[in-house]
């Protein structure tokens, strides 16, 4: 199994397998990896993807949105790309009932890895989108400026699913502009956080 998360300076020389990411909350998944290789790759938009096959390689890219890897060993793994929007909808709960409609496993039975995002300090968010967000993730700062934890905002969402255990890299794509690109910093590159199964 290998579960790696991007720098801008690394590339990926793997078969991949990836979806179009579009800030939903669907759900894809391969169970042979041939059949999505031929059809679904270059055409299924989704936000979350998940396999039980073995030997296969799934990714998401992120600028400042949250990638989650998520982990049962030698049984299931899944990417889920979590941006405010996504988690708000209930991408990662969605992930997880589909998962457990097809195969039976439980999310307290996975581990999960928060890649690198944007963290709560360069953050901004508009007022207009306040109004879709718990208030508990929000704050406003001493310049009046209303910042979101999305990572705090994930990380409640696995918390209340029970998940055996949480691994967080705590870095920011938006400050840490030598090693992750940022969307807000007008990057037009993507990170990709992948999964071996």
């Amino acid at each position: 199994m290998l579960i790696r998360f991007q720098t801008r300076h690394d590339s990926l020389i793997f078969k991949k397998y990836s979806i179009n990411q579009n800030h939903s909350i669907r759900v894809a998944r391969i169970f042979d990896s041939k059949y999505f290789d031929s059809v679904f790759s270059s055409s299924v938009e989704a936000d979350a993807l998940w396999t039980t096959c073995s030997n296969t390689l799934i990714l998401v890219k992120t600028g400042d949105c949250c990638a989650i890897v998520i982990l049962n060993t030698n049984l299931c793994a899944g990417v889920i790309h979590a941006g405010w929007r996504g988690a708000c909808m209930g991408i990662v709960l969605n992930m997880f009932d589909d998962i457990r409609k097809t195969t039976n496993l439980n999310s307290y039975q996975f581990v999960a890895f928060m890649g690198p995002c944007i963290k709560v300090n360069a953050y901004n968010i508009k007022y207009k989108t306040t109004l879709e967000i718990p208030e508990q993730f929000l704050r406003l700062r001493k310049d009046q400026r209303i910042v979101l934890n999305l990572s705090t905002l994930i990380r409640y969402q696995l918390d209340k699913l029970k998940i055996c255990k949480i691994n967080i890299l705590n870095h920011c794509t938006f400050s840490k502009m030598n090693s992750y690109y940022s969307a807000r910093r007008g990057d037009k590159q993507r990170q990709f956080s992948v999964v071996l199964l």
